[in-house]
């Protein structure tokens, strides 16, 4: 007779073999050397953890496979289905924009060339093209397919390349909030929670900034965190200098007054969107330390995210040869 046995002994196991596999993950330290490290050196060093020449094939290759080995790993007996799909929906959602994207251009060559992106990822280009000109919007979400709908249908109303971005995001953002939702999980609704506060008000900043309208901000925001509409209003029309006092209760409040602060005095406002991808990396962090559940999954996968984002860094950095240790500055906390 074949031994069955609960989700959770099945998720310690994948967890451990996780673990195995963040010993091949790079440190902060292997980062900072890779900054200024040579040319030939740096090539075989990534080359020895599997980037390739071309770091945006080579990178998304390792996205599949990562999400191919997950996907394997707990699909007998996934307690959330949808978890995973969503986590990495955002490739497939980028292949969504760039087939619109080459719509809006009426490029027919490069519509040959590249007809739904360059990117193909969970979907495949039969499945972007179905979405795109059949509205088969199950491929998807089945359960959120009508949802997915008004979307679309908001994006006929404003088909250019910001509306794209904007009505793309946020229902990357609202699909991935109503899964989390589904999951009652305390640490998914806590980061949830935190990663939306943070991200409407980098880009209520980020606005400001520009000059630009509440009306074109609000078409970016989705708000589920615990950041409201009325409060929006009142950071965006306010002064730069005191949008950190209206959030002096929250753990997050260190980070948006010195990145607002220092921002403001040195013109480099992106040092807060540094320090907000960092304080999100002390949350992915504190998921490891569970054994049973899916949230080492979760925090595996984002800790890689997290480390294809610093090798861009790098890599970019050194062909715009940028010094060392400006580099050094701009790389994230590192998952391990």
């Amino acid at each position: 007779m074949a031994v069955r046995f609960s989700n959770d002994v099945n998720l310690a196991y994948v967890n451990g073999r996780l673990k195995a596999l963040e010993n091949n993950m790079l440190t902060r330290a292997e980062l900072d050397q890779f900054a200024e490290a040579p040319e030939t050196q740096l090539e075989k060093s990534l080359a020895d953890r599997g980037y390739g020449a071309d770091l945006t094939v080579s990178v998304m290759k390792k996205r599949k496979e990562d999400f191919s080995f997950i996907r394997n790993a707990i699909r007998p007996f996934d307690p959330y289905p949808d978890f995973i799909r969503s986590f990495f929906l955002k490739y497939d959602l980028l292949n969504l924009k760039n087939g619109l994207k080459l719509r809006i251009m009426k490029d027919r060559r490069i519509s040959q060339d590249y007809p739904l992106g360059a990117y193909p990822f969970s979907l495949d280009q039969e499945d972007i093209r179905d979405i795109l000109e059949n509205k088969k919007f199950e491929l998807i979400s089945l359960r959120h397919k009508k949802m997915i709908g008004l979307y679309f249908n908001e994006l006929e109303k404003n088909l250019n390349s910001t509306g794209v971005e904007n009505i793309l995001d946020r229902m990357y953002l609202h699909l991935f909030w109503l899964t989390v939702q589904e999951m009652k999980n305390d640490y998914f609704s806590f980061y949830f929670s935190h990663y939306l506060d943070l991200v409407n008000i980098e880009n209520i900043i980020r606005f400001k900034l520009l000059g630009r309208s509440l009306e074109e901000l609000e078409r970016t925001l989705f708000l589920k965190g615990t950041l409201k509409r009325i409060m929006v209003k009142e950071l965006f029309t306010g002064k730069l200098e005191d949008i950190p006092d209206a959030f002096k209760a929250r753990p997050y409040y260190d980070i948006l007054k010195t990145g607002i602060e220092k921002g403001r005095k040195e013109n480099q406002f992106g040092l807060f969107h540094l320090l907000k991808d960092n304080y999100l990396m002390t949350i992915i962090r504190m998921a490891r330390l569970c054994s049973f559940g899916i949230e080492p999954v979760f925090s595996y996968l984002a800790g890689k995210e997290n480390e294809y984002m610093n090798i861009r860094i790098i890599v970019e950095g050194r062909r715009k040869r940028i010094k060392p240790g400006r580099i050094r500055e701009n790389i994230r906390e590192t998952y391990v």
